[in-house]
């Protein structure tokens, strides 16, 4: 146990020390003051944290906060420092506008009278439509300044005023710009035929926007189809399931089929309609129907080509194969085997289009007979025949005298025979002036 003695030297020691340590933690006080005050006035430390937090800021000399290029340099790191700039910076359109270039919602730092200056916030909606939200009720309903920010974000528009949203004249310029400015039209110009018509013409898409009422509309969907055939899309249930207005629609733009109900994609009546306009729109039919011979002979006789659409079975149709190919000799490559090496089906093909043997059975392609029907359609046919025919006199020379440029790709040794070069020179003058010994692949 300590003596009452050496319990009094200790507090005595205690209250020499503390009267020692005084004068040294006043220094060191004074020295984080000084620090901190450095820290405050260096500009290239506090744009380093100022890009992490806009806050530090709020504690810089009042100098800083109203040095102009400081703060230009500052507000391209972090818009958000804008809130604790200088109230003259906040009224200075360069600082503001380079801080809603970075981010638009920096806007709402700015000071009022900067809001409401028309000339400022036309400049900066230009630049982001976004800035509209935050500018005054005034501009969100001044025409000019709404449309400018619409062009350059749609979603400016939401921003707008009500008034704006309202006013038939500004909506009409609103779609005209962007068709789906509709979506942002108040309920009544949603309903407005003008309105509506105004942006479906530009996307039909649009229509999903527009009213209960007109998506029940006949004469208006159907004259508004006229120029966009996804209406369809948007229109009501009970109109989409109404086979006589679909139809009409389907007869009046056949693009139509694409909305139309599973239920009328298997009808015979609504799909004829739809092919006769466009083959290839055989693609949407019903799996009831896929097999129908008169649907597909209907859609290839509009455009050869669509029997890629027709199911296995058609495209082992000789008829409908047959009705193909007459309207384009190139469908022979959508034919079944079986069909492209049917002779009768290949000279179809073939005299429509002499390119069509590329698509012929190798059989036919060595039978005299079609190479020679195909190269009197069509020179260039000659480098689809079988190697033996490419050497074949009397082939050669009916491919020349269809076209004489043919010459070119001639074999080396009929290249050289007298008859087949004169036919190719009284076809085309130029014919004998190609490149030389060049055999068809």
């Amino acid at each position: 146990m300590k003596s009452d003695y050496y319990s009094y030297l200790d507090q005595k020691s205690f209250k020499r020390a503390l009267l020692l340590l005084i004068p040294g933690l006043g220094n060191v006080i004074i020295g984080i003051c000084d620090l901190a005050q450095w820290i405050l006035k260096s500009k290239d430390f506090l744009l380093k944290a100022l890009q992490k937090n806009s806050l530090v800021l709020k504690f810089a000399s009042e100098r800083l906060k109203n040095d102009k290029d400081f703060i230009l340099t500052a507000v391209n790191k972090n818009p958000y420092v804008l809130q604790f700039v200088s109230k003259t910076l906040k009224n200075d359109p360069e600082v503001v506008l380079a801080a809603t270039l970075q981010d638009p919602r920096s806007l709402r730092f700015a000071s009022k009278k900067l809001k409401d200056d028309k000339d400022f916030i036309l400049a900066a909606v230009q630049q982001n439509g976004l800035v509209l939200e935050h500018a005054s009720e005034k501009l969100k309903s001044d025409t000019e300044v709404v449309l400018a920010a619409l062009k350059q974000d749609l979603w400016a528009l939401k921003d707008a005023s009500q008034e704006f949203k309202n006013n038939k004249q500004a909506m009409l310029a609103a779609v005209q710009c962007n068709p789906w400015a509709l979506k942002f039209a108040s309920p009544q110009l949603q309903n407005d035929k003008d309105v509506v018509l105004t942006a479906v013409e530009k996307s039909g898409e649009v229509f999903q926007y527009a009213s209960e009422e007109l998506k029940n509309d006949k004469d208006f969907i159907f004259n508004a189809s006229q120029k966009s055939y996804s209406m369809l899309k948007h229109s009501s249930e009970a109109l989409r399931k109404d086979k006589e207005f679909v139809l009409a629609l389907v007869r009046q733009n056949s693009w139509a089929i694409h909305d139309i109900t599973k239920e009328l994609k298997e009808d015979k009546d609504v799909m004829l309609a739809a092919v006769r306009q466009n083959g290839y729109l055989l693609l949407y039919t019903g799996t009831k129907l896929e097999d129908d011979k008169e649907l597909g002979i209907a859609a290839v006789s509009q455009n050869g080509l669509a029997l890629q659409c027709a199911s296995i079975k058609l495209r082992n149709d000789k008829e409908v194969v047959l009705a193909a190919v007459s309207q384009n000799g190139l469908a022979l490559q959508y034919a079944s085997i079986e069909l492209q090496n049917d002779k009768e089906v290949v000279l179809a093909a073939i005299s429509q289009n002499g390119l069509a043997l590329q698509y012929a059975s190798i059989e036919l392609k060595n039978d005299k007979e079609v190479v020679l029907a195909a190269v009197s359609q069509n020179g260039l046919a000659l480098k689809f025949a079988s190697e033996e025919l490419q050497e074949d006199k009397e082939v050669v020379v009916a491919a020349v005298k269809q076209n004489g440029l043919v010459f070119n790709h001639v074999s080396p040794y009929l290249r050289n025979d007298m008859e087949v070069g004169i036919t190719a020179m009284l076809q085309n003058k130029e014919a004998l002036k190609g490149e030389e010994g060049r055999k068809i692949a």
